[in-house]
């Protein structure tokens, strides 16, 4: 009696025990699923913030390679925003300010940089676009190191340049869970001579203008023995003045498009040039935007002088490697030299008439008869009277 209890009561312990062990296991299942869930709400926040740590990444190799780029345009079109800087415009010594240099890199630097976010969108690099807003950029501040370095013969302090946004970005991102941040992306261009080749060259041409020393050479020059070479000699000894005045790493090139020593037919554009973008951090000061007209008999001149520093390689927008180039250009008028008279004596032969002999008649003597002597008696008186 006893045993038949027993063996029916071990099925009962048994499923009793089956009903334990699922009842557990399902508090554990249900344990780790609340785990893995909130594990993965806490991994929410640290998915947003490394997607905007990215794109604060991506933004500045865009900033880098847009000011890069700038400033290798700006200086191969002589320092501005035009397509050609005129330093020398008529008698006008006018290299840009510094405040133009700054605008054209500036402005051309925000274009670069807001058409490389847009192309980074359109080619999936920021992730997926939908879950991330990004604003554009509507100021990049330009500093450079500053005449009291750049000035100096050695380069070492002034081979750089800071770009930076001045308006405070904006990056939102709305998945895995939003997350936003503001703030300005800045950066350094390095391994850059760009401010350095500036300074020395606007202190060179103001101290020593390339006009003013065309001017006084051709003092000395006849007017009919004046021609291009003379010029020439001139631009060859500026380059070689360029050289020494940076290092052995910049060669100096000319060339000179055109060439009138008696009239002004080589200036045919408007070589000056208004007052620059104004700067969107500092205040912009203008430059002389007088337009100088001279009349008379003048001779004109078209030059280019060209400067390659060899010293740094850098990539541009083609994913070529080039040299820093800046370029000076110089469209000026002169008063040419005077004409030459001949200082030595040219012997003249003159041929002189023969002297002509007039013959006078010869004298005639007269000979006058000689005196008659008459003599004459007085009368006798009558006597008889």
């Amino acid at each position: 009696m006893k045993k038949g209890l027993s063996f029916s009561v071990i099925p009962l312990i048994a499923l009793f025990g089956v009903l334990s062990l699922t009842i557990w296991s399902s508090y554990q299942l249900s344990i780790g699923s609340k785990y893995s869930q909130t594990y993965s709400e806490i991994n929410k926040p640290d998915t947003s913030s490394f997607k905007i740590e990215t794109i604060k990444n991506i933004l500045k190799q865009g900033l880098i390679y847009s000011s890069t780029q700038s400033s290798l345009e700006v200086a191969e079109k002589g320092g501005t925003s035009y397509p050609i800087t005129f330093w020398y415009c008529n008698k006008m010594v006018n290299p840009p300010e510094i405040e133009e240099v700054n605008s054209a890199v500036s402005e051309l630097s925000l274009d670069y940089l807001n058409s490389y976010i847009e192309n980074s969108k359109k080619e999936g690099k920021l992730f997926e676009m939908k879950d991330i807003i990004i604003n554009d950029s509507t100021c990049v501040g330009i500093y450079d190191p500053g005449k009291k370095f750049c000035s100096k013969s050695d380069s070492s302090n002034c081979e750089y340049f800071w770009p930076t946004t001045f308006d405070k970005n904006v990056i939102e991102v709305n998945e895995p869970s939003y997350m936003n941040e503001e703030g300005n992306v800045i950066t350094m261009i390095e391994n850059t001579r760009f401010y350095w080749l500036y300074y020395r060259l606007y202190k060179n041409t103001k101290s020593n203008p390339i006009s003013d020393e065309i001017q006084s050479e051709i003092l000395d020059i006849c007017l009919e023995d004046f021609d291009v070479s003379d010029i020439e000699q001139i631009l060859g000894r500026v380059c070689k003045r360029y050289e020494q005045l940076f290092d052995s790493y910049v060669e100096c090139s000319w060339e000179i498009p055109c060439f009138d020593k008696i009239r002004k037919s080589c200036i045919n554009s408007d070589c000056t040039r208004g007052p620059p973008e104004e700067l969107c951090y500092p205040e912009s000061s203008e430059v002389d935007k007088e337009k100088i007209i001279f009349q008379g008999f003048e001779g004109s001149l078209r030059f280019k002088i060209k400067l390659v520093d060899n010293k740094y390689l850098i990539t541009t927008n083609k994913r070529e490697l080039v040299p820093l180039v800046w370029n000076i250009w110089g469209l000026i008028v002169f008063t040419p030299p005077g004409i030459c008279y001949p200082t030595t004596t040219v012997p003249v032969t003159t041929t002189l008439p023969r002297p002509v002999t007039t013959t006078l008649p010869r004298p005639v003597t007269t000979t006058l008869p000689r005196p008659v002597t008459t003599t004459i008696n007085p009368p006798v008186p009558n006597p008889r009277t």
